[in-house]
């Protein structure tokens, strides 16, 4: 082999190792702005992942994602699951962001939901969420099923001079009550 073989060999050589240089860095350029867009995402969510987390609502950094894809308030959702796992119902992140898609007020069918197991009303998100997308206030229905309460607030005025329990009270309908 001349001198000239061996040259045009080594040139076709590094060549091929330039291409792979270009090649290598474009792949590289790429993976770093596909984990770059994937960091701010995450750091984007982190927040809402972190408020339950705590509060051992347990939703998933890929969910929040998705949420924010399908253009889902992930902070209504969110804060909803807290309150509904605090207040021990079992709703799952989809069940809320399916019916929050739906045109469901998440918030005030969550908040009617444990209204009514605190007060022993079966309720289930499913019947709550047609009652919400036919039009009606479910959290108005709830409450209005819930015995009437005597609310009793102080009085300002003097105290009689023959009492001796000292304050009085009124309750909602005006009576004076002594306490």
């Amino acid at each position: 082999m001349s001198e000239d073989g061996k040259m045009s060999e080594l040139s076709e050589i590094l060549m091929q190792v330039g291409h792979f240089r270009v090649f290598f860095t474009a792949l590289l350029i790429i993976c770093g702005i596909v984990l770059l867009v994937f960091l701010l995402l995450f750091v984007k969510f982190l927040r809402l992942w972190m408020q339950a987390f705590f509060a051992r609502a347990e939703v998933k950094i890929p969910e929040l994602m998705g949420m924010w894809l399908r253009k889902t308030d992930p902070k209504v959702i969110v804060t909803n699951r807290i309150m509904a796992v605090q207040a021990g119902l079992n709703l799952t992140v989809r069940d809320l962001e399916s019916s929050h898609l739906a045109g469901v007020d998440i918030s005030k069918v969550v908040r009617a939901l444990i209204v009514a197991k605190r007060n022993g009303i079966n309720l289930s998100l499913e019947e709550a969420s047609k009652k919400d997308l036919a039009g009606r206030d479910v959290l108005a229905e709830v409450q209005s099923r819930i015995e009437p309460r005597a609310y009793v607030t102080k009085t300002q005025s003097k105290k009689p001079e023959s009492s001796k329990q000292g304050d009085e009270l009124t309750d909602i309908l005006g009576h004076e009550r002594s306490i």
